[in-house]
């Protein structure tokens, strides 16, 4: 269920944006600013914020690529911690 949990927090599509651009070179002010208070969030904490949210309930789709998906599977916060 967890790896169920960190894939569908990837997918949200903020995440997904910020996950794929993580390691794109950053400016001299980016580098300077990693420690401030204000800066914006990195990948790793959004999908850590996410994860850690009892608002973030996903469930699986059902498929039929595998029995173990023929039901949907509630991988919400109370499932998961």
């Amino acid at each position: 269920l967890p790896y169920l949990r960190l894939i569908h927090c990837l997918l949200e599509d903020d995440i997904k944006e910020r996950w794929i651009h993580r390691n794109d070179p950053r400016s001299i002010q980016e580098i300077d600013a990693r420690n401030s208070d204000v800066r914006e969030e990195t990948a790793f904490e959004m999908i850590a914020n996410r994860w850690n949210s009892n608002d973030f309930n996903p469930t699986t789709m059902v498929s039929t690529c595998h029995y173990d998906f023929a039901t949907a599977i509630d991988i919400g916060f109370e499932a998961t911690s």
